[in-house]
């Protein structure tokens, strides 16, 4: 990862929960954006994200700009890990947050992030990608 601000993980990689919680311990201060695409994530791994990056990183979160959490298995419980991360931690400046490519994320999942974005009311979160998930049109209203 040197002179990089990405760090990156993709394409079906399996990745145990222990080391998603080292990563995550770990991650680089120069990390702005972190990327599971294609990896296989338990909800225990996300909540070791939600918990590790944005909830007490320290000087990760503030320096953590786009989380990708694409075709991830991201269910609604991992979505709800994220927004209570998000809210617990003002000073993140987290500006995407991608989620697209999740089936496991329903109308149970969109009703979370709802809740979390009328919390924040001006926070730096511009851009939710909830392409391609399981989000009918109860989660919509």
């Amino acid at each position: 990862m040197r002179g990089s601000d990405t760090c990156t993980f993709r394409d079906h990689e399996t990745l145990t929960d222990d080391q998603i919680d080292f990563i995550t311990t770990n991650l680089p201060l120069n990390c702005r954006k972190l990327v599971f695409r294609g990896t296989e994530l338990t909800d225990i791994g996300v909540s070791y994200i939600a918990t590790n990056l944005l909830l007490r990183g320290g000087n990760r979160s503030n320096n953590l700009m786009h989380l990708c959490l694409s075709n991830a298995t991201i269910s609604d419980d991992g979505v709800k890990s994220i927004c209570c991360a998000l809210l617990s931690n003002k000073n993140n400046k987290l500006g995407s947050l991608i989620l697209d490519l999740n089936t496991g994320i329903t109308c149970v999942g969109a009703q979370a992030l709802g809740e979390m974005l009328e919390k924040m009311n001006h926070g730096n979160l511009k851009l939710l990608d909830l392409s391609y998930t399981s989000i009918g049109r109860d989660g919509v209203y």
